[in-house]
C-alpha cells in the first residue's frame, strides 16, 4: 500500500500492523519520533528514508512543509521471501528501526511504485508484485537481524520443465482475467519471489514481461484476424480498458492499434 502525505504539525502514538518505509520527496520536515526508549530529532530533507517495523509503538511529532511517500510492506510478504532467498526453516528475521538513512536503491524502487501507480495500466499491478518482492529483499539484506548477502539458491534457481509449461499455459488461459503473478506462482506451488527469480531463469524475461508480451500476442491476432471493435479486442487480450489497451500496444510495437490493422 502506498500513501502520499503533505504533512502539517502532528502529534500522534501508533503501532503500524505492516512495515513502512518514509521516503522523504521535498522540502523540510522537522520531525521527532520516539521509539523502544530512544527519541530522536532532525529535520527530514529530500531523500531521507526513516524504517518502521511492524508492531513497534511510535510516537510521531512533526512539522513544516514537504512531501513524504509511505509505502507499506506486509510482514507475510517479508517473511515469505526471508524463506526463500535463506532457506529459513528456523529463525526468523526482524527488520531494524532505521531513522533517517540514506539508500538510493530503496529510494529508487519506492519512486518507481509511485510512478507505476500513478500510470495505473494494465501492466502496473503486476510489477508492482515484481518491486513488493524487490524492496522486501532489500530490506532483507540491509536492515534485518539477517542482514548480509543471501544464499546464491534463488539466484540459480529455476522452474523444471514441466513447471514452466504449466505455468505458461496458466498464464494463456488467464490472460483475459485480472491475472497477477501469485496467482501463477500457485498454479505450480511456489511462493510468488522464488517463482518470479526461477521463471526469469528459466525463460530469460520477468514474469509481469512475459504477461504483458502474451497480450500483446493476442491483441494482435485479433486485430489481425477478426473484425471485432478494438475495444472488445482490449478485453479480451486481458487489457482493463481501451484507452490503456492503445498506450501499451503503440508502446510496445511503435504503432497503434487501428494501424496494425491497417497493415495486416
Amino acid at each position: 500500500m502506498l500513501e502520499y502525505y503533505r504533512p502539517v504539525k502532528t502529534d500522534f502514538t501508533a503501532v503500524f500492523s505492516n512495515h513502512s518505509i518514509a521516503v522523504h520527496l521535498s522540502g523540510c520536515i522537522d520531525l521527532q519520533q520516539r521509539c523502544e526508549g530512544r527519541s530522536v530529532r532532525t529535520q527530514m530533507r529530500r531523500g531521507n528514508i526513516t524504517i518502521n517495523p511492524a508492531g513497534t509503538r511510535k510516537l510521531f511529532q512533526h512539522a513544516g512543509g514537504g512531501d513524504f511517500l509511505l509505502v507499506h510492506i506486509s510482514p507475510y510478504l517479508v517473511t515469505s521471501v526471508s524463506r526463500d532467498v535463506w532457506d529459513e526453516r528456523g529463525e526468523r528475521a526482524e527488520l531494524i528501526h532505521h531513522f533517517t538513512t540514506r539508500d538510493a536503491d530503496l529510494e529508487f524502487l519506492a519512486h518507481k511504485l509511485w510512478r507505476e501507480y500513478q500510470a495505473g495500466d494494465v501492466g502496473s499491478g503486476i510489477y508492482a508484485e515484481t518491486l513488493g518482492a524487490q524492496l522486501a529483499i532489500h530490506l532483507l539484506r540491509g536492515y534485518s537481524t539477517r542482514a548480509g548477502p543471501a544464499s546464491a539458491g534463488l539466484a540459480r534457481s529455476r522452474l523444471q520443465p514441466g513447471q514452466l509449461r504449466a505455468a505458461m499455459e496458466y498464464i494463456e488461459e488467464n490472460l483475459s482475467a485480472d491475472l497477477a503473478i501469485s496467482d501463477v506462482a500457485n498454479a505450480v506451488l511456489l511462493s510468488s519471489s522464488h517463482f518470479a527469480h526461477a521463471f526469469r531463469n528459466s525463460s530469460g524475461v520477468p514474469p509481469h514481461q512475459y504477461i504483458v508480451q502474451r497480450r500483446i500476442a493476442r491483441a494482435k491476432a485479433l486485430l489481425r484476424d477478426t473484425s471485432l471493435p478494438i475495444s472488445s479486442i482490449a478485453t479480451r487480450a486481458g487489457f482493463s480498458t481501451h484507452a490503456h489497451f492503445c498506450v501499451i500496444f503503440q508502446r510496445q510495437t511503435g504503432v497503434a492499434p487501428r494501424a496494425f490493422r491497417r497493415m495486416k
